[in-house]
C-alpha cells in the first residue's frame, strides 16, 4: 500500500481499511479478543509482502506456519470476509477496487516496469505524477 499513485487505489485500499477494522471491532465487540499470530510470522509475512508485493506467497496464518498462500488468494479471501461490514460502511462499490488492483497490478508494479523500461529513476517518478494528476476527478484539477 506504499506505492499508491491512482486516487481510485487510495480510495478502495482505504475502503479494505475500514472494512477490515470494522470487522475486527464486531469480533471484538462479540467475543472480547482478536486473532492472535506469532509476532515471528506476522513479521516474516509483512518481509514477504514488501519484497515480493502482488506476487508474494504468505505464510497461512489461519492454516499455520507450514501452509503458504499466495497474496492475491489472501486478499480475495479476506474480501470475501470484509464484503458484509463494507455493506455496512457503505463502501461495497470502493471496494471493488481492490478487486482491480489485484487483476492489473499497483502502483508498485507499475514502477517497477517504468525503471525496468530505462533504469532512470526520474522518468519512475515522472510517471507517479502523470498518472496522480491523471487519476484525479476534472473537480480536482
Amino acid at each position: 500500500m506504499d506505492a499508491v499513485s491512482r486516487l481510485e487505489d487510495a480510495i478502495a485500499l482505504a475502503a479494505y481499511v475500514q472494512a477490515l477494522v470494522k470487522r475486527y471491532a464486531d469480533e471484538y465487540d462479540m467475543h472480547g479478543t482478536f486473532p492472535q499470530h506469532h509476532r515471528a510470522l506476522v513479521m516474516e509475512n509483512r518481509w514477504r509482502a514488501s519484497r515480493f508485493g502482488l506476487g508474494a506467497e504468505l505464510i497461512d496464518l489461519e492454516r499455520g506456519g507450514t501452509h503458504r498462500i499466495p497474496v492475491k488468494e489472501h486478499v480475495r479471501r479476506t474480501l470475501r470476509a470484509v464484503e458484509p461490514h463494507a455493506r455496512e460502511l457503505g463502501g461495497e462499490q470502493e471496494l471493488e477496487g481492490v478487486e482491480r488492483i489485484l487483476r492489473d497490478g499497483n502502483g508498485a508494479d507499475r514502477q517497477v516496469r517504468v525503471h525496468a523500461a530505462n533504469r532512470d529513476v526520474v522518468e519512475v517518478t515522472r510517471d507517479i505524477a502523470e498518472t496522480t494528476v491523471a487519476s484525479l476527478s476534472p473537480a480536482l484539477q
